[in-house]
């Protein structure tokens, strides 16, 4: 009570269900902020699929606190109480080509060459390094993504069956560690259960169909060509800066690769999304 600090933070905990902020969401320095010239098509479709991966997973952890929240008194509504208590970061990788693209050369890990870790970073971006050996078809186009949260810690499967359930997406890998106590009650207060940092890495597919018509043919050839990591219109950058769309945390070669999107089984009409469903 007599720390300012302390009082501080309990005070904003209790006015939230959920910690995040616009840092916390995939970046688009190709969209927010073109330092050099106007967005590109290219950078504008990968923004716009980044767009709609992150409607369709945070719109599921939207609902799974709704969800809680419904079954607590008004005054206990707070993230303390919540499964899912702070987004933290969300990756959007490109689309992944074929595990053999043309040529026969597997692309390397993404993550590697970023120096990603098992709690924390970019997803790997490869086919080969995943347990489903899934890249593009040309019936299917398919993203890889990673989310570091932080969540209630029986609330693991929740979340997972969420996300699973929101559309066409698969949880590859998770991993995770227990969040330390903090008797000070400074910053992130997640109350008084137990509580877990989670690094979750997810693979989502998307019908072409749903979206052929939109798409840049410049995208579709790169996606061909097996060559994610590009710039507007299919050219590797060779230096840092704004732009391409990429994984934007990322910023210099080899991280400007383009982000991509996807809904489930592609996006809700209302959000201008191809064909999720016929409703508003």
């Amino acid at each position: 009570k007599e720390d300012p600090l302390a009082r501080a933070s309990v005070n904003k905990a209790h006015t939230l269900w959920c910690y995040a902020s616009l840092e916390s969401l995939d970046q688009r320095p190709a969209i927010t902020s073109p330092e050099v010239s106007l967005p590109l098509l290219d950078d504008m479709w990968y923004a716009q699929f980044s767009l709609w991966v992150q409607e369709d997973i945070l719109g599921a952890m939207a609902a799974l606190n709704k969800k809680a929240a419904e079954a607590l008194a008004p005054e206990d509504r707070w993230v303390g109480n919540m499964p899912f208590k702070h987004l933290k970061s969300f990756y959007i990788g490109g689309f992944v080509p074929p595990a053999a693209p043309a040529g026969g050369v597997a692309m390397p890990s993404l993550m590697a060459q970023v120096g990603g870790t098992e709690l924390g970073g970019p997803p790997p971006m490869s086919a080969t390094e995943v347990m489903t050996k899934h890249g593009c078809t040309p019936d299917v186009d398919r993203i890889q993504f990673t989310m570091d949260v932080v969540i209630d810690a029986k609330a693991l499967y929740y979340v997972i069956d969420a996300i699973s359930t929101c559309g066409f997406y698969t949880v590859l890998q998770v991993s995770y560690e227990a969040v330390p106590p903090n008797p000070t009650l400074a910053d992130y207060i997640y109350g008084p259960r137990p509580a877990l940092h989670v690094w979750l890495l997810v693979e989502g597919s998307f019908l072409r169909n749903k979206y052929d018509k939109d798409m840049p043919e410049s995208v579709k050839k790169a996606i061909q060509a097996g060559s994610p990591i590009v710039g507007a219109g299919g050219v590797a950058p060779t230096s840092g800066g704004g732009g391409y769309g990429g994984p934007s945390r990322f910023m210099g070669s080899p991280g400007n690769m383009p982000l991509y999107r996807g809904g489930p089984e592609g996006p809700m009409r209302g959000h201008g999304r191809p064909g999720r469903d016929e409703g508003p």
